[in-house]
């Protein structure tokens, strides 16, 4: 048992190491790392750089600090370059590449340092760039700055010392004694610069200009880079002033000196006076004082001068005068240099100031010993003064005790703004239960001497008795009352008092025991019943004063209930009063003494049999004592006092219904019954309304309401506006019912109908009522219109149900009107009258038989009529419309031609015809389409055919001219597809295919035929074109010539067609062919020939079958000239020994205006070099030509040309020898000496224009030019027999391996005869990184061969791959290659990336030993099932060995497949341990002694400890696949795809193991139930008094048995009946 436990965990340890391999990194070069490389920043350092206010270079050579960093998660090797773009169109350059070396993940940034040369131009990009071969994140490797690179100067002054006025003076003052100031400059620019500092003093008066710049140092001022900023630097002048005096402007200049000019800048200037006497004087700031306060303005006064000065002052104020001018016409003490005083001027505000008045204050000193004046001017203001004056309109205020009396009182704005003041109110004592308040509180904003009115508010306490000495409110008591108003901003209080005296009174108390009385809804419920509200009070009243001693004298009183107010408590109850009344008893009493008590009662009563309506009914209890004449004289107040009873009546809801019914109905329709609902309570209220739902199946009943959801909203009460009956208690409803259609006539049904306080949902109530059915009579027909599709061929029936709807048995009358139609039959199949049962339908049977000719166009229409009589006697009529809707038979002709002839460039028209045979009138539309995309006009056309009818048309196609490609070859056949179809539905009718055969054409192109050629006399000239046949078909064609005389038709023999010029040519198709035309300038023409002689050759091209269309005219003009170019010198070939060549040049003298000899002269005018040689960026004195005339006669015979002469007609003639008419020799010799090898550039050359001068001025100049030129092409190629790929020592590798980084070479061959100028290459490859790129080409001379490197990384393959193609193509791009041959300027190839495996050998050797360790382990399997384990392991590396041996792209998925299959293989055949535990377990169940204690825990660790051993040997596989180092791409499919691959394998053994264990169980356990069972019946068998008694136990009749033998059945339930055992569906035995 514990090998069994420790095998698996010996086996998961020797495999650990497998388990992280499909989770490693293969974006390094160990395969499974992550590097990711980026690139954080780029500046410049070295040269003159700036950012702002864009980005700018000086043209100069610059360090381009780039910082690269690896946040990765793993090390990495990288590659840095610099690549640089000269403008947005410009390609891109690379500047430098770097190899950074091995960088440590997130060790922070590297800086690297390289070298930029920068020239001139706008728009200029430099690219970092980072690459790597498995770099994790490419989105980073790239910083892209854009600058601009130009001569940009900019000086900037950012500091200096220049004297500035002190406070108080217009000028600088400066002593007469020497200056020196300074100023800070800094090169903000990309160029450097020098730069000194002048000063330049001018005087105004006199007019003395004096300029200071030798005391100046020149400094050199370097511009700074956006790495190192420039620095700063101090430039100093001076000067003396000595013998300066007075005024001068002073200016601080500064020269800025550099290659681009000299330039002079002022950077300030100022006013200086120039003396002994200096003094400067600070004063004092602007302020603000307040009204009535005061201020003091302090001046302080410095001698800066060399010499003693006295001041004298001046102190002026206005236009108010506040200041104190006691200082004005004084002096200050003598004040030597270098000292200071101090004036003071107090300002004093007055109370009286207005708001933001302001006063100036100036003062003036005057030197005494110069004359000069500095002038300080302050301002004051006065601020803002706040101030309220309240005044308490009257002295003294009487009051009675339990009386509310007022005091009046202003409050005026005093101060000098508007303002806003808060009141507050008090009184001088601590008054008990007195009551004061404000009118206002705030006066609001009040103007400057706006007031406002307001009130005090006093409630004086009742008297009580005996008095409450707190309360104050006895006879002659006295307090004040006060009022402070407050400015809201702030302000000193402002207050003002009033005096308040209590008079003596005497008062008769009602004695109400309480105030107020609240009624229940019982209550008022009983008051609409019985007889109202009755309430009862009894009340104490009492004579009560506040006398200090008593008079001895008695009153008498009265007692009455006043006016009775009623407030509602929702609306309404304008007249509620009258409903009530209230009684005092008794009403007066006489002889009271003061403070005496008697007995009266108060009865309250409401309108019997009705409801109070809700709300408050306020009754006032009045009482009024009548005084003697003692208290009378004694000034004694008997105030009527009164005393308010509030009774609170609550709000009682109630409704009513009074529809009762019945309610007659129609059945089956909805009927609408209109009843009130009234409010029967006493206030406004809101109801729902709800229909109980106990109707019968078929009813139908709902409210229609004046709220919405069956509601009332807001109806008013019948006592609302009494004593009217306007009915505004009353809603109206609307109560819709609809009957069971079949309920029988007369049927009472109740409804009820329930109301609800809306607000509460309290229930109110409810009402029933019956509905009463009414007799209907009715019916329907359906359907009431039908359409039925028929052909012509057959008969159908249309059936029409007639349901009597009524609630009644009806009698119905049926006709029907068959429309009358000749073609159509309608025909009643049924009997005229009909009996319908309420609620039952018959149906009634139409018979429609059509004819042949029934049109499909037509409309047939019968009507079926059923009548009644309803329940009033009035006719119902029914209609139902049968409609026979002849189905629609398609049947049109179309009739076109077959076939039609199409010659190109034509236009052909096809016509065709439609006959309609159908039945109904065809609106059809006709299309065609032509294969090629040949045009129609029109591409489709309508028509609309009658029946039996034809319309015809055309279509006009267009037939393409030829382009020279085989679509419209002789004989090719287009078809023209002709589609009619109905335009509505689209369906179609007809297809028709018509072919449209070309027919054979000629056209043809020339190339090389001129408009004229030039001839000397007698004369031949050859000349070829190119003929190249465009048409259709390959052709002879005849060739016509003829010779005419210039503008005419007639025929001139001054030049001959030479017999050898042909007269037929056979012309292929798109094969050109050389058309050769001789023609010789005849001597011994009609006409004697002169400059002025001239022809026209016309050739006629006519093909020789004349079923080919087309035919062809060349037409050219023949001239005389006495010089003109044959085409000679512009096929010059550079001899190889790098001589000269010479070439001849004709002319001759051709008379003009006579036929004397002549003696020409020439000039060469107009000299231009054929390339740009600057704009190839090469050097002209590299590529020299030199040009002369060297058959000259006299001293000078040869003549060199300057080739690059301006030209000045008739200013350098050269003389040619004497020559008579006609004749050629000797001709003009040039010797050309082209530019030495192997600066040899295509086409390169001069065109030279030669002017041949007559010695009669009056002859015409002939001019020609000549184009003296280079016949040589360059040809760079990538030779593709060149490709290799190396290592970094040059050696050849044979392939490249995923995550390798090697070299790909091709050779770069010039394969012309010239130089190539500037070859860029480029590789771009799906599936190798490109590290590095071969630097630029600037030459390739001809037959040179380079080499083009790239270094390269092989990316990552996929985990199931061993290799994949890596597709790649290499292109050149020259600057300049004339006549190059592009298709060999781009090579594609196919690069093969290998798996990093093992080697073949290694591969095979690991199979090899895996496969005989497997079959030796398999071997030993039946000594030890553990072998067969281990050769699971050997069996999976044996196949990751495999997965090595072949490279095809399905052998590694079929190897992994196979692997898997191997696992689960081996997982069932390992599964024969659970074989011998259920044996085991079987032996427990026969009572056999057994080898596990535990059976299913022996079974369960069995089970898991093979799926955790067979679930690892993959891992193992999939290790042996990756190689050592592992290498894979990780990705998001690799990473899922591979461990989807490991989980379902490891599921499927789990499954393998888990269903060999079940069918293991399940055998065995049927097994032995068997063996169980058939031990058991051999034993009853055995003993048969045994086995009648067990069936004796189990309730058999023995002797139902013996008397009446028979077979009996024994079920095998009661056999099996003694088992205690359970086998579990799974196959595990349960004990």
């Amino acid at each position: 048992m514990y090998k069994q436990k420790t095998l698996p965990l010996l086996l998961v340890v020797l495999l650990l190491g497998h388990l992280a391999l499909p989770l490693a990194d293969a974006s390094s070069t160990s395969g499974r790392a992550g590097p990711d490389f980026r690139v954080t920043a780029m500046t410049f350092d070295g040269a003159g750089s700036i950012d702002s206010p864009s980005l700018i270079l000086a043209p100069d050579t610059h360090t381009v600090r780039i910082s690269v960093e690896n946040v990765g998660t793993s090390t990495g090797n990288a590659f840095l370059s610099l690549v640089h773009k000269g403008s947005p169109s410009a390609a891109e350059q690379t500047v430098d590449t770097v190899d950074l070396g091995s960088m440590t993940a997130n060790t922070g940034a590297t800086t690297y340092l390289l070298s930029w040369d920068a020239t001139a131009g706008p728009s200029q990009t430099l690219f970092a760039r980072v690459s790597a071969a498995n770099d994790g994140n490419t989105a980073n490797n790239e910083l892209r700055l854009d600058f601009n690179v130009e001569y940009y100067r900019d000086a900037n002054v950012i500091s200096d010392d220049l004297p500035s006025p002190a406070p108080g003076n217009t000028y600088v003052f400066l002593d007469r004694i020497s200056h020196t100031f300074s100023l800070t400059m800094k090169n903000d620019g990309v160029m450097p610069f020098s730069s000194e500092m002048g000063l330049v003093l001018f005087n105004a008066t006199t007019g003395t200009t004096n300029e200071y710049w030798l005391a100046s140092n020149t400094e050199t001022l370097q511009p700074g880079s956006i790495f190192s900023p420039s620095g700063q630097v101090s430039l100093n002048a001076g000067f003396s002033a000595s013998s300066l005096t007075g005024l001068w402007n002073i200016s601080a200049v500064y020269w800025v000196n550099s290659s681009a000019g000299n330039n002079l800048y002022t950077h300030e200037q100022f006013d200086a006076v120039f003396s002994d006497y200096i003094s400067e004087m600070i004063g004092p700031a602007d302020r603000t004082t307040a009204p009535g306060d005061s201020t003091t303005l302090t001046y302080i006064i410095s001698n800066v001068g060399s010499t003693t000065d006295i001041f004298d002052i001046s102190v002026s104020s206005g236009p108010f005068g506040w200041a104190d001018t006691s200082l004005d016409t004084t002096s200050t003490d003598p004040l030597t240099a270098g000292q200071t005083t101090t004036l003071s001027v107090v300002v004093n505000v007055p109370q009286s100031a207005g708001y933001s008045d302001v006063d100036i204050i100036t003062l003036s000193i005057t030197s005494s010993g110069s004359g000069y004046s500095l002038t300080h001017t302050s301002r004051v203001m006065a601020g803002e003064y706040f101030e309220a004056t309240v005044d308490i309109t009257n002295d003294t205020t009487y009051v009675l005790p339990g009386k509310t009396d007022t005091i009046a009182f202003n409050v005026t704005n005093t101060g000098n703004a508007n303002g806003n003041f808060n009141l507050i109110a008090g009184l001088s004592l601590n008054a008990l239960n007195w009551e004061y308040n404000l009118s206002i509180e705030n006066t609001g904003e009040l103007m400057v001497g706006e007031s406002v009115s307001g009130f005090i508010h006093i409630e004086i306490p009742p008297i009580q008795l005996p008095l409450v000495d707190a309360e104050h409110n006895a006879a002659g008591d006295s307090l004040s009352v006060f009022i402070i108003a407050q400015a809201t901003e702030g302000s000193l209080p402002a207050t003002d008092s009033g005096q308040i005296e209590v008079r003596p009174a005497i008062v008769v108390d009602p004695g109400l025991p309480v105030d107020t009385i609240v009624l229940s809804e019982s209550d008022v419920m009983n008051a609409g019943s019985t007889v109202g509200v009755n309430e009862i009070l009894a009340l104490e009243v009492q004579v009560r004063h506040n006398l200090v001693s008593d008079l001895a004298e008695t009153i008498d009183a009265n007692i009455t209930v006043g006016e009775i107010t009623f407030e509602a408590l929702t609306s309404g109850g304008f007249n509620e009063v009258d409903r009530w009344n209230a009684t005092v008893s008794p009403g007066e009493a006489t002889g009271l003494i003061l403070g005496e008590s008697f007995p009266a009662s108060l009865g309250i009563q409401s309108q019997s049999g009705q409801l109070p309506l809700a709300g408050t009914i306020k009754i006032p209890i009045t009482t009024t004592p009548t005084l003697g004449s003692v208290h009378t004289s004694s000034s004694v107040y008997a105030p009527v006092l009164q005393q308010n009873l509030s009774i609170v009546v609550p709000k009682v809801i109630n409704g009513e219904i009074t529809e009762t019914g019945p309610l007659d109905a129609d059945v089956g329709v909805d009927t609408d019954f209109m009843f009130t609902f009234g409010n029967t309570g006493n206030d406004r209220s809101s109801f729902r309304l709800e229909i109980v739902e106990n109707l019968p199946t078929g009813w139908y009943a709902n409210l229609t309401t004046t709220g919405p959801d069956d509601t009332i909203v807001d109806l008013a009460s019948d006592y609302e506006d009494y004593p009217a009956t306007s009915g505004g208690h009353l809603s109206l409803v609307t109560l819709t019912v609809k009957t069971d259609p079949l309920a029988p006539s007369g049927l009472l049904q109740p409804l009820t109908i329930r109301y609800y306080d809306l607000d509460s949902g309290v229930y109110i109530g409810q009402q029933t009522m019956d509905i009463r059915v009414g007799e209907t009579i009715n019916a329907s027909l359906t359907p009431t219109n039908q359409s039925i599709d028929i052909t012509p061929y057959e008969q159908l029936s249309a059936f029409v149900n007639i349901e009597n709807t009524g609630n009644a048995p009806t009698t119905f009358s049926v006709s029907l009107d068959d429309g009358g139609y000749d073609d159509v039959l309608f025909e009643l199949d049924s009997s005229t009258t009909v009996v319908i049962g309420a609620g039952y339908e018959s149906s009634v049977r139409v018979n429609i038989v059509p004819s042949p000719d029934a049109s499909a166009d037509e409309f047939y229409m019968a009507v079926l009529t059923v009548t009644t009589l309803d329940e009033n006697g009035d006719l119902i009529e029914l209609k139902a419309n049968i409609v026979a809707n002849v189905s629609e038979v398609h049947d049109v002709q179309l009739t076109a031609p077959d076939s039609l002839a199409a010659v190109p460039g034509t236009v052909l028209t096809l016509p065709f015809s439609l006959v309609n045979t159908g039945n109904l009138v065809e609106t059809v539309n006709i299309n065609i389409t032509v294969d090629g995309g040949w045009g129609t006009t029109p591409t489709v056309q309508s028509f609309t055919v009658p029946i039996d009818g034809e319309s015809s048309g055309s279509f006009d196609i267009n037939i393409p001219a030829l382009d020279g490609t085989d679509n419209l070859l002789d004989g090719a056949i287009h078809d023209a597809n002709l589609t009619v179809y109905d335009p509505v539905t689209d369906d179609v009718y007809v297809l028709k295919k018509v072919q449209l055969l070309v027919a054979p054409v000629f056209t043809y192109t020339i190339e090389g035929w001129e408009n004229e050629y030039f001839f000397h006399e007698g004369d031949n000239r050859v000349w070829t074109a190119v003929i190249t046949n465009t048409g259709n078909k390959d052709v002879y064609v005849d060739l016509g010539y003829e010779v005419r005389s210039p503008g005419l038709i007639t025929l001139t023999d001054d030049w001959v067609v030479n017999s050898d010029s042909p007269d037929s040519l056979f012309l292929p198709r798109n094969i050109p062919v050389q058309l050769t035309v001789s023609v010789d300038k005849n001597a011994a023409g009609s006409s004697s020939t002169t400059l002025s002689t001239a022809a026209d050759l016309r050739i006629t091209i006519v093909p020789t079958d004349v079923d080919v269309d087309g035919s062809g005219e060349l037409m050219t003009s023949l001239k005389m000239k006495r010089l003109f170019d044959t085409g000679y010198a512009d096929k010059l070939q550079a001899p190889a020994n790098d001589d000269p060549v010479t070439v001849p040049i004709e002319y001759s003298h051709i008379p003009y205006l006579n036929t004397a000899p002549a003696a020409y002269s020439i000039e060469f005018c107009g000299i231009e070099r054929i390339l740009d040689i600057d704009a190839l960026g090469l050097n002209e004195e590299d590529y020299v030509w030199n040009i002369s005339l060297i058959n000259l006669e006299g001293e000078e015979s040869v003549h060199y040309i300057n080739l690059s002469a301006p030209c000045v007609p008739g200013s350098e003639l050269i003389q040619l020898p004497e020559r008579p008419a006609y004749v050629l020799s000797p001709n003009l010799i040039f010797n050309v000496k082209v530019p030495d090898r192997p600066n040899i550039l295509p086409g390169d050359g001069y065109d030279i224009t030669m002017r041949l001068h007559h010695p009669d001025p009056s002859e015409p100049i002939t001019e020609e030019t000549f184009r003296f030129a280079l016949n040589v092409y360059a040809d760079p190629m990538i030779d593709p027999d060149s490709q290799k790929i190396v290592d970094a020592e040059g050696n050849e590798l044979d392939q490249i391996m995923e995550g390798q980084t090697a070299y790909i070479e091709f050779d770069l061959k010039n394969e012309g005869t010239a130089l190539a100028v500037g070859i860029s290459s480029q590789l771009v490859c799906e599936g190798l990184v490109i590290e590095d790129a071969p630097s630029f080409v600037p030459f390739l001379a001809e037959g040179e061969v380079a080499t083009l490197r790239w270094k390269i990384t092989g990316e990552t393959l996929d985990w199931w791959e061993q290799s994949k193609n890596a597709d790649c193509t290499v292109s050149i791009l020259s600057d300049y290659a004339l006549n190059n041959v592009v298709e060999n300027d781009e090579l594609n190839f196919a690069q093969a990336v290998d798996s990093s495996a093992p080697s073949t050998l290694t591969s095979f050797a690991g199979f090899g030993i895996a496969l005989i360790v497997t079959i030796g382990l398999l071997g030993l399997t039946n000594q030890n099932e553990k072998y067969r384990l281990g050769a699971v392991y050997s069996g999976v590396i044996m196949l990751g060995f495999l997965f090595h041996l072949y490279d095809a792209s399905w052998w590694g998925p079929v190897t992994i497949v196979f692997a898997s299959l191997w696992v689960w293989r081996m997982a069932w055949r390992s599964s024969e341990e659970f074989r011998y535990i259920h044996e085991d377990y079987q032996r427990a169940r026969k009572g056999i002694s057994t080898i596990y204690a535990d059976h299913f825990q022996a079974l369960t660790d069995s089970r898991r400890q093979l799926t955790i051993i067979l679930s690892l040997p993959l891992l193992g596989f999939v290790g042996v696949i990756l190689g050592l180092p592992p290498q894979m791409t990780p990705d998001e499919t690799n990473l899922i795809s591979l461990v989807s691959y490991i989980l379902i394998s490891t599921f499927v053994v789990w499954f393998v193991l888990r269903r060999a264990n079940k069918l293991y169980g399940s055998l065995y356990g049927k097994l032995t139930d068997i063996e169980v069972k058939a031990t058991r019946i051999e034993r009853d068998l055995g003993d048969p008094a045994r086995l009648l008694n067990d069936l004796a136990m189990d309730g058999l009749d023995l002797s139902a048995i013996l008397e009446t033998p028979q077979a009996v059945a024994t079920s095998d339930n009661q056999n099996g009946s003694d088992s205690n055992e359970e086998v579990m569906s799974n196959g595990e035995e349960q004990i």
